[in-house]
């Protein structure tokens, strides 16, 4: 019942990477497209902010430098920590994982399915084989299909201080340590197990308090005993510990994602080695065939909380045009929640391929208070 529960409240973060070309899910199809409307949003929102792009231009900067919780995209810093250190040798992007190692890291409820059907996709391919995987296959459920337990093994295998060494060569300085984030969801059953007669409202408050350094610290001890195999049988969960749990999601400024992106755009800056593994790992858009019509190259990650959307975007059409784009929208009401991520998609489409709707979007900077 306590698991059921939990599935049905979780936060999700896995807002899996979209098709630019506009392929759609079958409820979307029986909705019309509104991409004006994530323009609106942002216009009358403060807890917005947008970057757009193209060309070296700066077309829209609002709310930039404000921090913003990230959800799934602060995955991107795993993958370029995954493409350095395979380009480096220290891992083989064909060794074979697997799947009872990454069903370890897996939380039941935290990514919206997305771990179930990268394994069934996996399993349509034909890439599992004696119950593995590749690593690479693993690395790109990450990306691809925001599988939370593919990003913890990813975590385990490059080290946690690796991974938020990104930060510092990438140069984001304001982008807050990264931390095992599905093991945190289990805090709450963790102290429960400690003081069993606390109750809820007691456990709420407790965790509440534990000081940012100390949560993250206790979530890197839960990935560890994980890790080795401990498992949690009855989990402690209600919407206060999934919105408390969402605010402390690390988060990141929409310039420096805007940096990040101009700098995955222009495929300058790493060894070819480097470029070759990050590249089969964030463009999975390309492999849809309507996108290679139009398109060189792009690579995409989303993210959501029930509370959050974020998108971030690269991409360099067939003349040549380079654009990026990042979305972040905070504590977005549930009356505009499935709106403005249904729409997020076509808002991207367009922005990169119709010049009057990229004119119409400038206006965000005008930026209207909330309603």
């Amino acid at each position: 019942m306590a698991a059921e529960k939990m599935r049905k409240i979780v936060t999700l973060i896995a807002l899996s990477s979209m098709m630019l070309a506009g392929c759609t899910t079958s409820s979307a199809l029986s909705q019309k497209e509104e991409p004006s409307y994530v323009t609106h949003y942002a216009q009358n929102h403060t807890e917005t902010s947008v970057v757009v792009t193209r060309n070296g231009k700066t077309l829209v900067s609002y709310q930039a430098h404000k921090p913003r919780v990230l959800a799934s995209t602060m995955k991107v810093l795993v993958a370029l920590e995954y493409a350095r250190q395979a380009a480096k040798g220290k891992l083989q992007p064909t060794e074979r994982i697997p799947l009872a190692d990454l069903a370890r890291y897996y939380v039941k409820g935290t990514d919206g399915g997305a771990h179930e059907n990268w394994l069934h996709v996996m399993k349509e391919r034909k890439e599992i084989v004696n119950e593995t995987v590749a690593l690479e296959s693993v690395a790109k459920g990450m990306i691809q299909f925001s599988s939370n337990a593919n990003t913890e093994y990813m975590m385990h295998r490059l080290g946690m201080q690796a991974v938020n060494n990104v930060r510092k060569w990438m140069n984001m300085p304001h982008q807050e340590p990264l931390y095992p984030f599905s093991s945190a969801v289990l805090i709450p059953t963790y102290y429960k197990e400690k003081h069993p007669k606390l109750s809820e409202r007691a456990l709420y408050e407790h965790v509440k308090r534990l000081p940012p350094r100390q949560y993250r610290s206790l979530s890197e001890k839960l990935f560890k005993q994980i890790g080795k195999g401990k498992t949690f049988t009855h989990h402690v969960w209600n919407k206060q510990f999934d919105a408390l749990w969402g605010d402390r999601l690390p988060k990141g400024t929409a310039a420096e994602y805007a940096a990040l992106m101009r700098r995955l755009n222009a495929k300058k800056e790493f060894s070819k080695a480097m470029q070759t593994r990050l590249d089969a790992v964030m463009e999975g858009v390309m492999d849809h065939p309507r996108n290679q019509k139009w398109l060189r190259y792009a690579g995409q990650k989303g993210g959501s909380t029930t509370t959050v959307a974020t998108n971030v975007v690269y991409a360099t059409d067939k003349h040549g045009n380079h654009t990026e784009i990042v979305y972040f929208a905070e504590h977005v009401p549930e009356r505009s929640y499935e709106k403005l991520t249904r729409n997020m998609n076509p808002w991207v489409v367009a922005i990169l391929r119709d010049e009057a709707f990229r004119k119409k979007v400038q206006s965000i900077q005008t930026g209207k208070k909330s309603e």
